[in-house]
């Protein structure tokens, strides 16, 4: 009784792990047309779509998606993408790890700090695997020939056969870069990286060719927090400014308020024009205004003096004869050539002695064959049976 009672326990508590897969994010932006690919499935992506580990986000040739994540990392998919999301597994609210693999198309990442030493960001390709720990870049693999219209659960071994190199673009943050040959790679901001096949890492500076690529993908937006300040009487009003990117606070004081209210005439015991809500009034009563008469504006006309140009009196230009100085060429000397006689050895060929070959005499037993007696066939007589009719009543 008591090894089923633990049998159960167990199967209790290992049944969830099995059934249902951890939550990794949702599109939380879609455009054009996208399919997710879950154990085996394909379906349409929608806005609110749960993405967990597992998952593979296809986008065509119009879509574009934004996902997500748990822990607040944003991926930006573009169009002829495919994405895997291997794992993405979370611990105590804070990242563990990530592993991300990319088979082709563009993507630009938006990856939040990683707050343990143990906890790893990764991205996978056919010719690169890249390290992160919080930072924004993008990784562009080209897109294979002859894709099909819909995506197919499993990718084809043709499509995957020709590997192209992958390149990453680093805006902020750092990342180090492993290419086949195992070479490793510490990159730095606003360098571009190319990852080939053989196993090369070339860097440059990143140009505009590189962000005409990622033109589609946007780039991420301050999120504006409200904060209140410890000062009484005081505001902070936050703003952003465009060019750097970042928060400012404009700080807006309440005491500009009560001097205007202080300058207004209030009479006793009458309610203020701020009290009663009536506009225009001095203690509760209108009053009028007086017209204003615009006086027209006389523009004095604008009288343009004739622009008087100078000749321009150009000096001719004595140019000096050249004088070319004869070229006086050595006559050049050749010297005889002396050859040698060659004088020739005479070859001296020896006689070939060959062996006379010597036939055995080929004895050949005589066949001796065997008479071959036939047995006579003895045909055994048919009986025919007599055919008894019987009368047609």
């Amino acid at each position: 009784m008591q090894i089923i009672k633990v049998t159960v326990i167990l199967i209790i508590a290992l049944f969830p792990m099995y059934s249902f897969a951890a939550e990794s994010g949702e599109v939380s932006y879609m455009r054009g047309d996208a399919w997710l690919i879950h154990s085996g499935n394909r379906t349409q992506l929608t806005l609110g779509t749960k993405v967990q580990e597992g998952d593979v986000v296809v986008t065509k040739n119009n879509g574009r998606v934004k996902l997500s994540m748990v822990d607040g990392s944003r991926l930006f998919i573009g169009s002829h993408s495919r994405l895997k999301v291997e794992t993405y597994s979370m611990n105590k609210g804070n990242l563990f790890s990530a592993n991300i693999n990319m088979l082709w198309g563009k993507v630009r990442f938006f990856v939040s700090k990683l707050r343990t030493k143990s906890s790893s960001f990764q991205v996978k390709t056919k010719t690169a695997v890249i390290g992160v720990r919080g930072t924004e870049f993008a990784v562009l693999v080209p897109v294979p020939k002859n894709l099909p219209v819909k995506p197919s659960v499993r990718v084809s071994k043709v499509l995957l056969k020709n590997l192209k190199p992958t390149k990453l673009l680093l805006f902020s943050g750092a990342v180090v870069g492993q290419s086949v040959s195992g070479a490793v790679k510490h990159i730095k901001p606003g360098m571009a990286v190319n990852f080939k096949p053989s196993g090369l890492i070339e860097s440059n500076k990143i140009g505009k060719k590189d962000l005409n690529l990622v033109k589609n993908l946007p780039a991420q937006r301050p999120v504006v927090k409200k904060k209140v300040s410890k000062e009484k009487g005081k505001e902070n009003v936050p703003a952003v400014d465009a060019k750097v990117g970042r928060t400012k606070t404009l700080l807006k004081p309440l005491e500009a308020k009560k001097k205007v209210q202080a300058r207004l005439p209030a009479a006793a015991g009458k309610p203020t024009p701020q009290a009663s809500g009536l506009r225009n009034t001095v203690a509760g009563k209108p009053t009028l205004r007086k017209p204003v008469v615009t006086k027209p504006v006389v523009r004095k006309p604008i009288v343009k003096k004739p622009l008087i140009r100078k000749p321009v009196i150009k000096k001719p230009v004595i140019r000096k004869p050249v004088i070319k100085k004869p070229v006086i060429r050595k006559p050049v000397i050749k010297k005889p050539v002396i050859r040698k006689p060659v004088i020739k050895k005479p070859v001296i060929k020896k006689p070939v002695i060959r062996k006379p070959v010597i036939r055995k005499p080929v004895i050949r037993k005589p066949v001796i064959k065997k008479p071959v007696i036939k047995k006579p066939v003895i045909k055994k007589p048919v009986i025919k049976k007599p055919v008894i009719r019987k009368p047609l009543i």
